[in-house]
């Protein structure tokens, strides 16, 4: 682990490599373990989600909702969001977004609208920083 500073905005935050698990593929929810090698102390965490589609078929856009509860109630979230094409091609979709580290150490990703990709379709979520 290596320690960066954050455009000397904010505190310092120490990288990791933490990988969750494949986004869902259809309708419904995920839960996603916080892994232990990210402390308690820490009060964020820098979440990256990432879609990779391929020859997809038919042409189509989702929305994926990615999100932790932490300890006050109020849901943290952003939005991924998955552009196909239906040609021999592949497509990228990535973000990277600090969340607030909850208390559970659950986060969570559900896909929010669209139709299934067909063809080539793969993605997940890793944890890529703390602080």
């Amino acid at each position: 682990m290596t320690t960066a500073p954050d455009n000397g905005s904010r505190t310092r935050w120490t990288e990791i490599n933490a990988k969750l698990g494949e986004l869902p593929f259809t309708q419904g929810r995920q839960a996603y373990d916080i892994p232990d090698s990210i402390p308690d102390t820490a009060t964020e965490i820098l979440v990256y989600a990432h879609v990779s589609t391929g020859n997809a078929n038919p042409r189509s856009e989702q929305h994926y909702r990615i999100w932790v509860e932490p300890q006050n109630g109020q849901s943290s979230a952003f939005m991924l969001l998955v552009n196909a094409y239906d040609q021999p091609a592949w497509s990228y979709n990535s973000d990277n977004v600090w969340l607030p580290l909850p208390r559970d150490r659950h986060l969570f990703a559900e896909l929010d609208e669209g139709k299934t990709i067909g063809g080539n379709y793969r993605g997940g979520l890793r944890i890529i920083g703390y602080r």
